[in-house]
């Protein structure tokens, strides 16, 4: 068996980049210090906000390596000393990131990490490899449900299925779009006169400006719903006056206008997740799809044990909608293959919010030593990182002319029963203090 030494010294400092938020904290701690708006890019104008061109926003342009550097530099820095208040020179990092992440991003947030904060160290975790690391678990199908889009890939015995990684444009953004639409056709603007009888300031909202990302976000996480069975395409008709105000719920954009917010409303927005998009796809059968790409000996076991993970997986009504559409898609004949499944897809019940899931797995792995974080003189030595999906980099060019072997990065650090027996006991005391 492997040995797993306790980390000595300070704490780690624990990263996830997302396309919304990042989020920070110390290594061994339950939940982040901060979750911060990824903002990389301010603007002085008042009409633009600020931007995030990792964040899938029309119109953004991708900035190169110097100007990710330059960003980050003041990012970086905003995180290590105002939210966590330490001296990055003492703290190793442990950075947890989508497989996806872009490579010029990676270098330039290397950059900054490594040659202007001088970290001693930092450790390359993909978040969705280590999610079921406090579960204590080894195989799940990973269903990631952020602000750009949804990914799904099969973890099964501690190893990535990296071949039935599958990924669709239906997440946050998703909600927002069809939820600013809603807004604008059936919602209405009263100012709060009194309780009993407010002034009807407009019959709908036609103003973008006051459904900003922020207050649609902020709309979708207190109002928003998932239906556990499929809407009507048009609501029916309502015949009586307390019939259809029934569902009716009041959201305060500020203090001079109250936003009144139908039943209908709170459904359909969150309902597109689960309807087919111009690429024929839905979150049921991007999973599905995932399944069809794993062995067939696995299937059951990953049907088993879907652990949804992700901002948008926190609504309510998500999961029980999620088990339905895939049990009724299991009867098409476009997955005549999993019929036999039909009735087997079953959620992890995790005690930790779903948002974290990734970030508390990089808790849990920065408490011990390991022999796969890059140093400094590493990464001063030979600078290029390379992509997840190149597991292994060739050891030496093929004219022979690079003599120094490049880093070796893997999707998981835990692919064998040893290291994942020796983490055992610090998963146990780390679970032990959050329950």
């Amino acid at each position: 068996m492997e040995t797993v030494l306790p980390r000595t010294g300070p704490s780690a400092v624990v990263l996830e980049f997302g396309s919304a938020y990042v989020k920070c904290g110390f290594a061994g701690e339950a939940q982040p210090r901060a979750f911060v708006p990824a903002h990389y890019f301010h603007t002085n104008n008042a009409t633009q906000h600020d931007t995030n061109p990792l964040d899938g926003t029309p119109g953004v342009a991708q900035p190169t390596e110097e100007e990710w550097c330059d960003a980050l530099v003041s990012f970086v820095h905003n995180l290590y000393f105002f939210h966590l208040q330490v001296n990055p020179h003492e703290r190793a990092v442990v950075l947890c990131e989508s497989l996806v992440t872009p490579r010029v991003f990676r270098q330039a947030l290397a950059h900054v990490l490594f040659n202007v904060y001088h970290a001693p160290s930092v450790l390359y975790l993909s978040s969705d490899a280590v999610t079921t690391l406090p579960l204590r678990r080894n195989t799940a199908l990973i269903v990631d449900a952020g602000n750009m889009e949804t990914r799904v890939i099969p973890l099964f015995e501690d190893a990535l299925q990296t071949q039935a990684f599958r990924t669709a444009l239906l997440a946050g953004r998703s909600i927002h779009t069809r939820l600013a639409h809603l807004l604008k056709q059936r919602s209405q603007l009263h100012r709060p006169v009194s309780r009993t009888s407010p002034e009807l300031l407009s019959k709908t909202v036609d103003s973008d400006a006051l459904l900003s990302r922020s207050v649609l976000e902020d709309i979708k996480v207190r109002l928003c719903e998932v239906p556990t069975r499929p809407l009507a395409a048009e609501e029916p008709e309502i015949k009586t006056v307390s019939e259809e105000h029934s569902g009716d719920l009041k959201y305060h954009l500020n203090s001079d206008a109250v936003l009144t917010v139908d039943k209908y409303t709170r459904q359909s927005a969150p309902q597109v997740l689960f309807e087919l998009d111009e690429e024929e796809e839905s979150v049921a059968t991007v999973v599905l799809d995932s399944l069809l790409q794993c062995p067939y000996d696995t299937r059951c076991r990953l049907a088993q044990n879907i652990l949804p993970i992700g901002g948008t997986s926190m609504l309510k009504g998500y999961t029980q909608r999620l088990v339905h559409e895939l049990n009724t898609w299991t009867q098409h004949t476009r997955y005549s293959e999993l019929r036999g499944l039909t009735g087997q897809f079953a959620v992890i019940s995790s005690p930790f919010p779903s948002n974290i899931m990734g970030w508390l797995g990089g808790s849990v792995v920065g408490c011990v030593e390991h022999k796969e974080a890059i140093t400094l003189k590493q990464f001063q030595e030979n600078s290029p990182l390379p992509d997840w999906m190149r597991i292994l980099d060739a050891r030496e060019d093929v004219k022979g002319k690079r003599s120094k072997k490049p880093f070796e990065l893997t999707p998981t650090p835990f692919t064998t029963t040893g290291s994942t027996a020796a983490l055992s006991a610090y998963i146990s005391s780390f679970t032990a203090t959050t329950s």
